[in-house]
């Protein structure tokens, strides 16, 4: 980029004046800015300084030249750019962790046996995530995370309770929708989640959508949800809905439609600074 920009400033110092016409004109204005200038007085002379531009230099064919080898070069730019964003994004991402969890029972340990003296076994837990997007700028984005619990020791007094705890799966998909014209770009999300508890806990709790499960089966959760952006205000209206196999993992008396307002404060901070 760097060669563009030196032809650009190049073709005009070369142009006859361009001290007194331009150079010395633009200081001259800048300098008649009281010390503390609005926002308006600042445009003003900001705009006045642009057509002062135009009318000195953008006839000249040597500028024009220079200015169009610059566009082109940003183009282009820009346009490797998005391809380099867009093979990151299609490349997918695996991440596999593993976890031990060591239940103590000694008197500070706030995990309890449900039977008296039953022993808490050590916990192993591997979780395997997926993450994959799509070309476009307004492609989908996919994240796929599946795991599973089980016991490190077995209970000779319970021979029957197996060694595997749990296992869940959970998958998001983000959809960037059509930008709405002076409101923005609304996203649409699908998302699940299934749990199957093979067992009882028995001491670290198990959760999901935030409630704690302790009756084994197997249970499902699934929400569809539309974010809709307010402008640049920070502010995004979710539109969703969720169903459960189970209703404790809804948060009402009834599955229904729920709208709610977030508030995004990076996105203020971000235009403050």
């Amino acid at each position: 980029m760097a060669i563009p920009l030196e032809a650009l400033d190049k073709a005009i110092r070369a142009v006859d004046g361009f001290d007194v016409k331009w150079e010395t004109a633009t200081f001259g204005a800048l300098d008649l800015l009281p010390d503390n200038p609005s926002d308006e007085q600042i445009q003003k002379a900001l705009q006045d300084d642009g057509d002062l531009f135009r009318k000195l230099f953008w006839d000249i064919p040597a500028v024009q030249a220079a200015v169009d080898h610059f566009t082109g070069s940003t183009l282009s730019y820009l346009k490797e750019e998005d391809d380099l964003f867009s093979r990151i994004r299609m490349t997918p991402l695996v991440t596999v962790e593993y976890n031990f969890t060591r239940q103590l029972t000694t008197n500070n340990q706030t995990i309890a046996a449900t039977q008296t003296g039953q022993k808490i076994p050590d916990l192993s837990n591997i979780n395997l995530v997926l993450e994959k997007g799509f070309s476009g700028a307004t492609a989908p984005e996919l994240t796929i995370n599946a795991g599973g619990t089980w016991f490190n020791s077995r209970d000779p007094a319970n021979p029957n309770r197996g060694s595997v705890r749990d296992y869940r799966a959970s998958l998001q998909l983000e959809v960037p929708l059509r930008e709405i014209v002076n409101i923005g770009r609304p996203t649409l999300s699908f998302s699940g989640q299934f749990l199957g508890l093979i067992n009882e806990p028995l001491g670290q709790p198990v959760t999901i959508n935030g409630v704690t499960i302790d009756r084994r089966g197997n249970m499902g959760l699934f929400q569809t949800k539309v974010s809709i952006p307010i402008k640049d205000s920070g502010i995004k209206i979710p539109i969703s809905f969720t169903y459960a196999k189970r209703t404790e993992l809804v948060k009402e008396h009834n599955a229904r439609g729920n709208i709610g307002i977030t508030f995004d404060l990076d996105t203020l901070f971000s235009r403050a600074q």
